[in-house]
């Protein structure tokens, strides 16, 4: 191996110094890591179990669903939901886990008659980093719909009104089924249901 002097006087090998810069430059070159501290965007949150609906008659159960909540960094997300009587409010239900489904229904519930109760979903990714809640508008529980219609002045009842709806109560049992069914009331109260429909859940 060939050794020169410098300008100062000191001997160098000119091959492995260089072969040390190369070395040196490499180990310096590290690979760049992003690190997840973006939390999941908010979506759009609706009542029901299909498009947004904005009453209901069941006063037991509750039923919601929503739009994906996009990571920034690309990562799973989990959700959690509940509901109250304002946005963001969670006096009606409180905050439930349901990891990563985009659908929730709770049953055995007391839902205030005639008042408009509002979803709130939030999502947190894999780090730990959790949304802003997201609230639906609101789905107005019971009201005149959910009473038997009133005699007319000739002491009959107007035809009864028909609603898709995913279950019904009476008595204080709640059958809930496995799709929208078509559903009225007779006079007395009782439910009328357009078969065949399945039944999901009958609670209690």
């Amino acid at each position: 191996m060939t050794r020169t002097r410098d300008d100062d006087g000191c001997r160098a090998c000119l091959p492995g110094a260089l072969l040390l810069a190369v070395l040196c430059g490499c180990a310096t070159e590290r690979p760049v890591v992003q690190e997840q501290d973006s939390p999941p965007a908010v979506a759009q949150v609706r009542d029901g179990i299909g498009p947004d609906v904005d009453q209901q008659k069941l006063r037991t159960s509750l039923f919601a669903n929503w739009d994906d909540f996009v990571d920034p960094e690309g990562t799973a997300v989990l959700y959690e939901w509940s509901a109250g009587t304002a946005p963001g409010r969670s006096d009606v239900l409180d905050w439930r886990d349901v990891a990563g489904s985009r659908r929730a229904a709770a049953t055995d519930l007391d839902l205030p008659l005639g008042v408009r109760v509002h979803v709130n979903v939030r999502a947190r990714d894999l780090a730990g980093n959790r949304s802003a809640i997201a609230s639906s508008d609101g789905i107005v529980i019971g009201g005149r719909a959910a009473t038997a219609p009133p005699l007319g002045e000739d002491d009959t009842a107007p035809p009864p009104s028909a609603d898709h709806l995913v279950g019904v109560d009476r008595h204080g049992i709640t059958w809930t089924f496995s799709r929208p069914a078509r559903c009225g009331r007779f006079v007395n109260g009782d439910w009328w249901v357009v078969g065949p429909i399945e039944i999901a859940a009958i609670t209690p």
